[in-house]
């Protein structure tokens, strides 16, 4: 018994082996094990080809905000930059770091940065097979797996963005699956690499910290069935999964602190954010959860509605109910995870992805048996998903197959970011490396298709304008930033989306009145882009832009430095 290895965890999950729940492959068509499983995984890699052939198409989509965020980190990084020392964000730094990678390998594009979600997704759909598997049988894990590679490429939930959520699914699935392990092969090394990934998760995103929650309590409630009466060894291991899981954060912060960056790494990600989060309401994030909830709902009712039944089926039903607890714990906290500060964003639902596709495999089971006198259950089953996946897919067909990535950019965002995108290339055209440009805006996508350092560390100008006791301060620090450099291109842009996360009459005003004394002195005015609708957006260049009037509220304007007497 593996239970007597030097390595081995003497604690087990009380449940049913891996194959609970196993449909009887074997018997009615005649294959062999080896054979189902081949199968299996020629058809899993069918479900990946398709959805990284359905994800080609997307990859010139331009990059929205937070994407410009993590890839203008990226480059400062390549650049041998410390992480929070000249940009500020709020965010860990796991994903520019990935980014980097991207960049590094398949260039400075946006391309490559999609190119490189395409095989994170590819992996993330790889592991929700070998999860359903693994609690249930490889029918149950290739209808998660379909179920998965829809809604994580979902418009609803922006799934053609590399989002930190994607980031967060990879080692966070992968976390999951090697827990299951540890308690069932009773596996000190799986638990030990469990507790890693779901601190690396973390790194991605702080949310992910709520999955490391439910980690923590599906251990203590299988540790307490198994080893109750031993207080010591149910503790030890607690500690060594606690311990492995804060090691990844542990190093992240003493990495900033040997390199000086511990300082505002602590204010951009611990203190201002209690801020931040104080300026929500109950009521706006109830109207929001509504607005996006509902979104997300509408857009996969299929599968959202067999995750209900799925729900109820873990409990009533006997032979799924082994893995009840598991379901209904991972469920929990993964809708708790879309949830902290009150803030619901359309890619924050990727989250549910997985436990909404676990439980739609298992409502489709549990439908299939309940049908077995008309057909055999994995027949049933497989219907069932392939119904909810198609009534799914039409109602997203123009995205998956007619929109062009311009259009799609164009109907999913209040932004033009394809504005933004060609603004950045115009700056780049027109800089040398070493120039220094800013954005008076929250558009950090400008500095990476530009390619040239901010010349102020306020990428975001959302902070500056929120009304929180800091607001001023920064207001002053960026303007002295930006007075110091004298950066060689100011785009100054007006519409509102890009200002207010906050709207507040209170809110300091100096960051608006500044630009102009120190514009009309020091710049003149190269290029206009005018975005007078949705559809259509006007690019004035040169001298076109000299004396050129908008026709609408949201534009940007590009001031050029006038040299030096």
């Amino acid at each position: 018994m593996r239970g007597q290895s030097t390595d081995s965890l003497t604690l087990t999950d009380g449940c049913a082996s891996h194959n609970l729940g196993q449909l009887e492959t074997e018997g009615r068509n005649g294959l062999t094990p080896q054979q189902a499983t081949k199968i299996a995984w020629l058809l899993l890699a069918l479900i990946v080809l398709t959805t990284a052939g359905l994800r080609v198409r997307l990859l010139p989509i331009s990059l929205e905000r937070d994407e410009g965020e993590y890839a203008y980190i990226a480059q400062l990084i390549l650049q041998g930059e410390i992480p929070f020392t000249q940009a500020h964000t709020m965010k860990y730094p796991g994903v520019p770091y990935v980014y980097a990678a991207f960049l590094a390998v398949f260039g400075q594009t946006d391309v490559a940065i999609h190119l490189g979600l395409m095989l994170i997704n590819a992996l993330s759909v790889v592991l929700i097979f070998l999860l359903g598997k693994r609690l249930f049988n490889p029918v149950i894990g290739l209808m998660a797996a379909s179920s998965f590679a829809f809604l994580s490429l979902s418009r609803s939930t922006l799934g053609f963005t590399a989002n930190a959520e994607h980031f967060v699914l990879l080692p966070l699935l992968g976390a999951t699956l090697l827990l299951l392990l540890a308690l069932e092969e009773r596996r000190l090394l799986c638990l030990l690499a469990s507790g890693f990934l779901y601190g690396v998760a973390v790194l991605m995103k702080q949310h992910a910290a709520v999955f490391a929650g439910f980690a923590g309590v599906y251990l203590l409630i299988q540790s307490l069935r198994r080893d109750g009466r031993s207080i010591q060894r149910l503790l030890s291991h607690l500690l060594i999964f606690s311990a492995a899981m804060v090691f990844p954060v542990a190093l992240l912060w003493l990495s900033l602190g040997i390199k000086g960056a511990f300082a505002p790494f602590w204010f951009w990600t611990f203190t201002y954010p209690r801020y931040y989060l104080s300026m929500s309401s109950w009521q706006g994030g109830r109207d929001s959860l509504f607005r996006m909830g509902g979104w997300q709902i509408s857009s996969s009712i299929g599968l959202y509605s067999l995750a209900l039944v799925g729900l109820a089926a873990s409990i009533l039903n006997r032979s799924l109910r082994p893995r009840c607890l598991f379901l209904l714990l991972f469920t929990g906290f993964s809708i708790l995870s879309v949830c902290p500060g009150l803030h619901f964003r359309s890619h924050y639902f990727l989250l549910l992805a997985p436990a909404v596709s676990l439980l739609a495999a298992v409502a489709s089971t549990a439908l299939g048996q309940l049908c077995r006198r008309i057909a055999p259950p994995d027949r049933i089953a497989v219907l069932v998903t392939l119904v909810a996946l198609i009534t799914d897919f039409g109602k997203q067909l123009p995205y998956f197959f007619l929109l062009s990535p311009d259009e799609i950019t164009t109907l999913t965002y209040p932004t033009h970011f394809n504005a933004m995108k060609a603004l950045g290339v115009y700056i780049r055209d027109h800089t040398q490396p070493e120039d220094r440009i800013a954005v008076l805006g929250s558009e950090p996508e400008v500095y990476f298709y530009a390619r040239r350092q901010a010349a102020t560390k306020y990428i975001y100008t959302y902070p500056l304008m929120e009304p929180q006791r800091y607001s001023l301060q920064m207001q002053e620090e960026m303007i002295a930033e930006m007075e110091q450099c004298r950066p060689r291109y100011i785009a100054l842009v007006r519409f509102a989306d890009s200002w207010f996360s906050c709207v507040d009459p209170d809110a300091p005003q100096l960051i608006m009145q500044w630009p102009l004394k120190f514009v009309a002195a020091n710049y003149r005015r190269v290029a206009v882009v005018d975005m007078v609708s949705p559809y259509r957006t006007d690019y004035l260049w040169g001298l076109e832009a000299a004396s050129f009037k908008p026709h609408s509220d949201n534009f940007v304007v590009l001031y050029e430095r006038l040299a030096d007497p």
